[in-house]
């Protein structure tokens, strides 16, 4: 389907007349009266337009500090509809929603203070870290509260303001400081690292700040998460490394490398872990709650301080990903980590993080496809709902309807409008949404790499969405019913330290973050964190060595204040033995060691047990490690692609290069409205995305009428409805395709195509060596109807009957092809339901595949 402007016009081959009706009525209504710059280096967005949106934005957080400041100071938080100050539930300790963030700290106050560095406002900076000094001595506060909470809100917000006031070289520093800030973050995070006193070797999820983990009920002691274990590392690893004590990241890092050595067999973790046992509770895992920094640290943390091991996992945590949860929309789903069944059909609100995160790591592609889902949601709903059920069929309409379900069906005894109620609250299965910041992240990271005017249309919407429906007396207040739009009686600290601040980055593209000052990393509580060779005091593999002189931007004298003497308390007695049972653990990393690596630990004079065996998981410190890894993958060649000046790139995923998003600045519009998947998901999933009635007549972002005008008369294009089937296929085992040696084609200096053959070996295509244990999804090409890309199915020479879509993780483009090694079809085939033709095509039960073709010989 094709659409410009002022006239439409549709191209339409097998359409659902129903969906083209809902995208003319929507393209109808205009409910964003927005004036948009005809041309401009933003794409649209004039500097006049994107300084008004900043300036609505920093307005926004005023308003939210100041209420906070004004009725809810010194306690944790304010209620934004009352404007009562909000602290601990101390009637209900089981009360986690309230007592796991707010620990009777400020928690407000601590957890944006460097948001008003991103702002530009050095004086409120400063005048609040001077309040801090005027009220915090330590954290001896009798309280229970969540470790990780505490971790990312107060100590990470701590650690950034402690970075800005110290730091010269970012303009924000602090005449005169004295390192007070990481003074008291020493002392939090010794309270914190009190957790990891625990004989199962996790840490306790919960921790009294006075007195220590055995001081909370047992109760509260025992569900943990892999994210609580694992997503501590990056703030006790800068902590670690600016106050010359090894231990916080010592400890956070063993307890990571630990949890990744219980990973199954397909190279996943599940969510959650007994903390008293060291046992998982269960085997479902995904990109969502209970998981997701860990996915998110991993990365982070290889980045922040140019770890290679941390980098390997993260590769190999996502690699598994894309090889068992990512479904054909892009939606990493909810998988059982064992066997990668589908184990639940919902996303959360939280997993609205993980495309920013991908675009950090360097692919734009599934981070868009991903994104896409999160936006349909907003579209939907003007919230992300905190979980969302995409399936929609199990329950009112798949129970009562056996025919596919069309936007103007009416289940038996409804009306239209209560059909789509009914619906709406079968998708919605959890329905609040306190403003959470995912979302907002990830359209921020997305247009920092494409600068696509889109994205800052979507900040647009959000940002008015704040200035409406989410404003309240002291703040902004959250939903507390998607389904029927009541709001929520609480302002949680990231909605200042997050969402608002993502947004204002998102439209302030000179902020210092984003120019020769900036090469920072956020934490998951955008907290922004950077640490180099000027911070450095004292080599990690050392002993614990003050220097007499420290770097230009450190305060020598934060050293004397920091590890002066004083009377020990309770947490100090605790501390000292938990350094001394915890020093001596040995930084092992996990491997499953292969025959080559034993044949270079025997050339290497590298001591082992006699009876290790390949295939075997062992533990090796970062030397070990370091001098195995070349030999971690096997190497292998075609003849045949040599002469040809190809080579072989055994990193098929690209998860070691950046994609570049391709940009034309030679007129105003947008790539992302020429996407031709965009409205898959509206086709995919029309069921589950029914709009609640107070909000039903609101227009979609990307089709109200001003964005439409400018962005949408370059072509926005919307492919008919796929009515081929899609299927997944194994070949071989499943505990084998994490392993599996599959190469990309990669062009040599002297590479010619040749122009002869009927289907040429190119760059980009793959090469498999071996066709076994594989995990693909094929699309079964049936004449006359229409497949993935929205084209009709055509007998064609070879009538083709099968098309492969994905290969261990790797979605095919169009024109892509899989070539299979001959000599293995020839020699080493064991499966008899494989075989190819004289054409070179590889067939499968008889059927032959389009582009899976084999190295001609």
């Amino acid at each position: 389907m094709y659409a410009t402007q002022p006239g439409i016009f549709f191209q339409i081959a097998n359409v659902d007349m129903t969906v083209v009706l809902v995208y003319l009525l929507q393209l109808l209504v205009t409910c964003f009266p927005v004036t948009y710059a005809s041309s401009g280096k933003y794409g649209g967005f004039s500097e006049l337009h994107l300084k008004d949106l900043r300036n609505r934005t920093k307005s926004l957080f005023y308003h939210g500090f100041n209420s906070y400041m004004a009725h809810g100071f010194p306690y944790d938080e304010v209620d934004p509809l009352t404007c009562e100050p909000a602290s601990r539930d101390y009637e209900d300790i089981h009360n986690t929603w309230k007592n796991d963030a707010m620990g009777n700290y400020s928690l407000t106050l601590f957890d944006t203070l460097d948001a008003f560095v991103v702002l530009g406002d050095k004086q409120g900076f400063e005048r609040n870290i001077q309040l801090i000094r005027d009220t915090y001595q330590n954290f001896d506060i009798d309280a229970n509260i969540q470790v990780f909470e505490t971790t990312i809100r107060v100590l990470g917000g701590l650690l950034s303001a402690h970075l800005y006031a110290s730091d010269e070289r970012r303009g924000y520093s602090i005449e005169n400081y004295d390192g007070f800030l990481l003074r008291l973050a020493y002392d939090l995070g010794k309270r914190l690292v009190l957790a990891f006193e625990n004989k199962s070797g996790v840490p306790y999820p919960r921790t009294n700040l006075r007195y220590g983990p055995l001081k909370v009920p047992k109760s509260l002691q025992r569900e943990q998460c892999t994210a609580g274990i694992t997503s501590l590392i990056l703030e006790f690893g800068l902590l670690s490394r600016l106050t010359n004590d090894p231990i916080f990241e010592l400890i956070s890092r063993k307890t990571f490398l630990n949890m990744w050595s219980s990973k199954t067999v397909l190279g996943l973790l599940p969510m959650t872990v007994d903390a008293r046992s060291n046992i998982f509770t269960d085997q479902i895992t995904g990109v969502g709650a209970s998981i997701d920094s860990f996915y998110e640290y991993a990365l982070k943390y290889s980045i922040l301080f140019d770890d290679e091991i941390f980098n390997d996992i993260w590769q190999e945590s996502y690699k598994a990903l894309l090889m068992h949860s990512q479904n054909s929309i892009g939606i990493f789903t909810n998988i059982h980590a064992s066997n990668a069944a589908a184990a639940r059909e919902w996303i959360d609100a939280l997993g609205a993080f993980f495309p920013g995160l991908l675009v950090l790591a360097g692919d734009l592609k599934n981070a868009f496809d991903f994104y896409t889902v999160y936006f349909k949601l907003w579209n939907t709903y003007g919230a992300i709902p905190e979980r969302w059920d995409f399936s929609g069929f199990r329950w009112s309409y798949a129970n009562r309807n056996s025919k596919p379900y069309h936007l103007l069906d009416s289940l038996p005894g409804m009306s239209l409008e209560e059909t789509k109620v009914a619906l709406m609250n079968d998708a919605v299965l959890l329905e609040w949404y306190p403003l959470r910041p995912e979302f907002v992240e990830s359209t921020y990271f997305l247009y920092r790499a494409t600068k696509d005017p889109f994205f800052l249309r979507v900040g647009e919407a959000i940002l008015q969405r704040f200035e409406t429906e989410f404003h309240a007396p002291c703040g902004f207040a959250g939903i507390d019913n998607i389904r029927i739009g009541t709001r929520q009686a609480r302002m949680e600290s990231f909605v200042l330290s997050e969402t608002l601040k993502y947004l204002y980055l998102l439209f302030d593209p000179e902020n210092d973050l984003h120019t020769k000052n900036g090469a920072a990393i956020f934490s998951t509580e955008a907290h922004p964190f950077w640490f180099d060779d000027k911070l450095k005091v004292y080599n990690m593999h050392q002993d614990i060595a003050i220097p007499e002189i420290t770097e230009k931007g450190v305060m020598e004298a934060v050293w004397d204040k920091l590890f002066a003497q004083a009377p020990p308390q309770e947490v100090d007695i605790q501390f000292a033995k938990l350094r001394l049972e915890k020093n001596a653990l040995p930084d092992y990393t996990p491997i499953t060691l292969t025959e080559r690596m034993k044949e270079a630990l025997d050339r290497y004079h590298v001591k082992y047990p006699s009876n290790l065996e390949p295939g075997k998981r062992i533990f090796v410190n970062p030397k070990v490690y370091q001098l195995l890894k070349p030999y971690m993958t096997e190497k292998d060649s075609n003849r045949i692609i040599q002469e040809m000046n190809l080579t072989l790139d055994p990193d098929y995923l690209g998860l070691s290069k950046c994609q570049v998003f391709s940009r034309d600045h030679t007129f105003v519009h947008s790539k992302i409205l020429q996407y031709p998947m965009f409205y898959r998901v509206n086709d995919r999933y029309q069921v589950a995305l029914h709009s609640p009635p107070y909000y039903r007549n609101t227009t979609n972002i990307e089709i109200d009428g001003p964005f439409y005008d400018l962005f949408g008369t370059n072509g926005m294009v919307s492919f008919p409805t796929q009515s081929t089937e899609d299927f997944d296929a194994l070949i071989g085992s499943l505990e084998g395709v994490l392993d599996t040696r599959i190469y990309r084609v990669v062009a040599g200096p002297n590479y010619q195509p040749d122009e002869n053959a009927t289907v040429p070996i190119l760059p980009q295509d793959l090469y498999l060596p071996a066709l076994d244990n594989l995990r693909m999804t094929f699309e079964r090409l049936t004449p006359g109807r229409i497949d993935r890309y929205g084209q009709i199915v055509e007998v064609g020479q070879y009538n083709c009957s099968l098309r492969l879509l994905k290969i261990n993780g790797c979605n095919l483009e169009m024109d892509d092809i899989v070539w299979v090694d001959y000599g293995w079809l020839r020699t080493s085939n064991p499966y008899g339901n494989i075989g190819y033709t004289q054409n070179g095509f590889l067939t499968i039960n008889g059927e032959l595949v389009a582009n899976i073709r084999i190295v001609p010989d």
